[in-house]
């Protein structure tokens, strides 16, 4: 008896990891929700994931590896989209430790050009100031994608 056609073993479209924070208010202290979406193609979603991290804090790598491995779905990831490198304020994910720490690759994505000058002058208000700094440098050059 042969398996009717609409039945595969291999579906043909891969499963992406879209990740955000949530929404909050400047000057917030505590943490923040951020959710993570398993989509494939984009026709279906498969699963939702999610952790908090410390506002304006430094682990949103570590949280967001952590959220990425545990899942039941990792097995089956290609590749990851955050929106952007900050999350929660100012919590900036190291993107070449997340994708060593979950062995996927990560592609930061952003509606708009990131003014780096102004990025630098809010970080000056923060702890940590120069590790910040060397992350958003480590993330590589921003490259603009226009669409036609």
């Amino acid at each position: 008896m042969s398996k009717p056609k609409s039945f595969r073993v291999i579906k043909p479209e891969i499963r992406v990891l879209g990740i955000d924070d949530g929404k909050f208010f400047p000057r917030t202290k505590g943490t923040v929700l951020i959710v993570g979406v398993v989509f494939r193609g984009g026709y279906s979603i498969e699963g939702v994931m999610s952790t908090h991290i410390v506002i304006d804090g430094l682990d949103a790598t570590e949280k967001l590896a952590s959220m990425i491995n545990r899942s039941p779905h990792r097995r089956q990831l290609r590749i990851v989209m955050i929106n952007g490198i900050t999350f929660g304020g100012f919590n900036i994910v190291d993107l070449k430790r997340l994708s060593s720490e979950t062995g996927l690759p990560i592609i930061s994505l952003t509606n708009n050009k990131p003014d780096l000058e102004e990025i630098n002058s809010a970080l000056k208000n923060l702890p940590d100031c120069e590790i910040r700094r060397q992350l958003v440098l480590e993330a590589g050059p921003i490259q603009e994608v226009i669409n036609p």
